[in-house]
């Protein structure tokens, strides 16, 4: 579940970006606009997390759509190192039970000029250590597109598929297995699912048994799931809802996932409101990996009316609670509006990890919420358990300034508290890491 435009390089996201937009914040229920952010997939408007960070961060949340990713995720956007700051962000290498311990992230790594392959790593979340780092083929991409578009896991925690893009806007996957502790820790099998342009890829998750692979796209016939089978790459089945088109030059963080019997796909799309394309929230749904193909808005459920701020939504595994990331926004003032921002203060309501209750939509709890210092701010849940009470996601804030500071990590929230870990290091477009 995936991403799109890179963040530039910190320095360059002043200067021509804070001219245009007036400040403005919205409260936990107003309307977030699809003109979305992402950091996982660079150029084109994809499924993820963040889009041109050095546009968006001063972009007020009503004109920036609901974060992602992107996965999703799913992220790609100029990575720096982490720099301490002055957050209660939590402690290095957490000693947490009862979450995954391997991960996978896909990094680019070009060969030629036109041409771009993929790295795989993963990494154990216990120890901070890489396991193994596997190269797939290289292909050919242009536009600035992104080749790395998505990376899923299996229950097993040792099945990763990695999904890569083609020059022709086709998705090849790839079946990465491990074995810790073996001679070849990492091994590589190409999937036979047809390599198809599918149009703007949304995202994509492999089912907890690793038969089935469910994949979110959209084109001018509007929003379409797919299943397909792992085995023999067939299409079994396939639900298209034409009302829901494309929403702008953005789009949402569509994390697509399964529930933990592999028998519901959950997804998430923005829900526009009237006339306004660019204006929506988040919606997570829930549909029956069996039902008969065919329109996907009558065959699925909403179990979820995001608040405006969510920024990425990802349903638990026993489908009874949908966890909220949240993304906050202080554009500062600019010569051309004059308005004064609110420098250095989103850490007073934002961003967070909240559950909602899929039955009834309540609110229920905040499992982590970002205090410190920043100006814009934007979380992405990545992974979640049963009972909702603890997280992976990753934590993204940047501090104004010439240059201005980007802070980027990943951990675990509960019980009030984010207790980061260490993920591989990656090149600058990526996707992942899935847990």
């Amino acid at each position: 579940m995936s991403a799109k435009d890179r963040v530039r390089t910190a320095s360059e996201a002043t200067a021509a970006s804070v001219r245009q937009i007036r400040p403005l914040t919205l409260p936990d229920h107003s309307a977030v606009s699809a003109e979305l952010l992402e950091h996982r997939d660079r150029g084109r408007s994809v499924r993820g997390t963040l889009r041109k960070f050095k546009d968006t961060w001063i972009i007020p949340i009503g004109a920036a759509a609901a974060v992602a990713a992107l996965a999703l995720a799913l992220v790609t956007f100029r990575h720096e190192p982490p720099r301490p700051a002055s957050t209660n962000a939590g402690t290095v290498a957490p000693k947490v039970e009862g979450i995954p311990r391997y991960y996978a992230i896909a990094s680019e790594r070009p060969v030629s000029h036109d041409e771009q392959a993929l790295s795989v790593t993963v990494g154990d979340v216990y120890t901070g250590k890489t396991l193994a780092t596997v190269t797939l083929p290289g292909v050919l991409t242009q536009g600035g597109a992104n080749v790395a578009v998505g990376v899923s896991v299996v229950a097993d925690d040792r099945t990763f598929v990695v999904g890569r893009r083609n020059v022709y806007g086709g998705v090849t996957y790839f079946l990465v297995r491990i074995a810790p502790g073996a001679k070849q820790v990492a091994t590589v099998e190409h999937l036979p699912i047809p390599e198809t342009a599918l149009g703007n890829f949304l995202g994509f998750a492999v089912s907890p048994d690793g038969k089935e692979l469910a994949a979110l796209s959209v084109r001018g016939n509007g929003t379409t799931l797919r299943i397909y089978s792992v085995k023999s790459g067939a299409t079994l089945r396939t639900w298209i809802a034409g009302p829901w088109q494309y929403p702008g030059d953005g789009v949402q963080h569509t994390g697509v996932s399964w529930t933990a019997d592999s028998r519901q796909v959950a997804f998430s799309t923005l829900m526009t409101a009237g006339a306004n394309k660019y204006s929506g929230v988040l919606e997570e749904r829930l549909i029956g990996a069996t039902a008969p193909s065919g329109d996907l808005a009558t065959a699925s459920k909403a179990v979820l009316k995001a608040p405006g701020n969510c920024s990425s939504l990802l349903l638990t595994p026993d489908g009874g609670t949908v966890i909220c990331a949240t993304m906050i926004n202080y554009p500062p003032a600019s010569s051309i509006d004059p308005h004064p921002g609110s420098p250095g203060v989103c850490g007073k309501d934002g961003p967070m990890f909240v559950a909602y209750s899929a039955v009834t939509g309540k609110r229920l709890r905040v499992l982590y919420q970002y205090t410190g210092t920043c100006d814009f701010g934007v979380d992405t849940v990545l992974w979640a358990d049963n009972s909702a009470r603890q997280v992976i996601g990753e934590n993204m804030t940047m501090i104004q300034g010439n240059p201005p500071r980007q802070f980027d990590y990943y951990g675990v929230a509960a019980t009030g508290k984010f207790a980061k870990f260490q993920v591989a290091q990656h090149g600058q477009y990526y996707s992942g890491p899935a847990f």
